[in-house]
């Protein structure tokens, strides 16, 4: 791709021709570059926060999530919420990978806003509103003061907790609603990507679907009975269980799978794209990202396996600091080759 040289005004009209100038290419650029560099930054922040809080508790928690009722909660959330908005504003440079980054930041949404072990959270709201009430209403045995004083109050009640839950994230689906309209509406690339066969077209079916099932039962749980017990149970799978948060955690995890496959594989991703050709990357840059994939798939299943015969109660946290950290290196040198990449072409075109 040979990139403009000079400012150039775009020409008006019905039939007039846009033409990007070169500080128009260079500002998209910086933007990319900084989307990148942020998925890699956040959550190398979230690990040096959490290992800090580790070191200084003198425990690890047993899963990332877990910190979500401790001191790095904000943190924590924050991240999450921050990559997923870096995710669905980055522009795949394939339609499946587009619609995988988009599906991740979609479910990384609700690994941050839904807690894991919701329900003992709302249970121990309920005992403790029912311990307040009692202390409010009995005096003490030998007919003194009462323990509490009448005014005293929890921050926030299971009912209250229950409420906004289910406002933010009903606030979640209609803002992700209104993106899924506005992507369809003013681009076709989704839309032809439905329309052409190939393995690409299978995924986005099978997300797609999965996706409208994670829906259904989602809010199906959120919005069913009183809202002091929302606790968005999951499913259950013979003697495992499986709550909202962990489904929507594997389903964030299996999308980023499909991003890094369709740089490792780019001829089969190009194939429902014709727009776009192959990624110029090089054998090396390919294989890179082919061993990435088989790390975060295969390797994935031995951490587990030895997890639990080494390291049983943190397994799921060194697992998921696991996938964290290959994706991290995915975008290390993916942003590492576009940049060789570009470079090549600014000097071949001077």
């Amino acid at each position: 791709m040979v990139h403009p040289t000079q400012d150039a005004v775009p020409s008006t009209g019905a039939r007039g021709t846009v033409v990007i100038s070169q500080h128009d290419y260079e500002d998209m650029r910086i933007t990319y570059n900084l989307l990148r560099w942020m998925m890699i930054g956040l959550p190398a922040l979230l690990f040096a926060v959490t290992f800090f809080h580790a070191v200084k508790a003198g425990s690890f928690e047993v899963s990332i999530s877990a910190y979500y009722g401790g001191a790095v909660r904000d943190v924590f959330v924050g991240v999450l919420i921050a990559t997923a908005a870096c995710m669905v504003a980055y522009r795949g440079r394939f339609a499946l990978e587009d619609f995988a980054l988009n599906a991740a930041g979609f479910f990384a949404v609700f690994v941050a806003l839904v807690p894991a072990g919701l329900d003992t959270i709302m249970g121990d709201l309920r005992d403790r509103e029912e311990a307040l009430e009692a202390l409010k209403t009995s005096g003490a045995l030998t007919g003194e003061r009462p323990a509490a004083p009448e005014n005293a109050q929890l921050a926030f009640t299971a009912e209250e907790y229950g409420w906004s839950l289910r406002a933010a994230l009903t606030a979640v689906a209609l803002l992700c609603a209104w993106l899924v309209w506005n992507e369809w509406k003013q681009s076709r690339r989704t839309r032809d990507l439905f329309k052409r066969g190939g393995w690409s077209k299978r995924t986005v079916i099978c997300t797609t679907v999965v996706a409208f099932l994670f829906v259904g039962l989602t809010y199906g749980q959120l919005w069913f009975g009183p809202a002091d017990h929302v606790e968005l149970p999951g499913i259950t799978m013979g003697p495992f269980q499986l709550e909202v948060h962990a489904i929507a955690a594997i389903l964030m995890i299996a999308s980023l799978l499909v991003v890094v496959a369709s740089h490792g594989w780019p001829q089969q991703a190009a194939q429902a794209d014709p727009k776009h050709s192959s990624a110029p990357a090089d054998d090396h840059s390919r294989l890179t990202y082919k061993i990435i994939f088989g790390l975060m798939f295969l390797g994935a299943a031995c951490i587990f396996v030895l997890g639990l015969m080494f390291f049983r109660p943190q397994v799921v946290l060194v697992l998921e600091w696991y996938e964290i950290f290959l994706f991290c290196g995915f975008w290390i040198v993916e942003t590492r080759r576009v940049s060789r990449y570009r470079l090549d072409v600014n000097m071949a075109t001077m």
